[in-house]
């Protein structure tokens, strides 16, 4: 995905954020271990999200986490 090579993709999920979400709700996001989970969250704490662990599981060949985003 050409959107990814340098996080864009969620640049632009982070900077629209703000705009379809506010105190009263819960974004939840779910990543595979195989994506760059650092590189998001950075991108996200620029744009004052944070990360919050929900659940993790492992399935046959990857590990899935689900992420409440909350804005800090």
């Amino acid at each position: 995905m050409e959107l990814w090579k340098n996080g864009e993709y969620f640049v632009k999920f982070f900077s629209g954020l703000k705009q379809y979400s506010n105190t009263e709700s819960d974004v939840y996001m779910i990543l595979a271990d195989n994506c760059e989970i650092d590189k998001i969250k950075s991108i996200a704490k620029s744009h004052q999200f944070v990360f919050e662990l929900i659940v993790h599981k492992k399935i046959k060949w990857e590990t899935n986490f689900i992420f409440k985003i909350k804005a800090i």
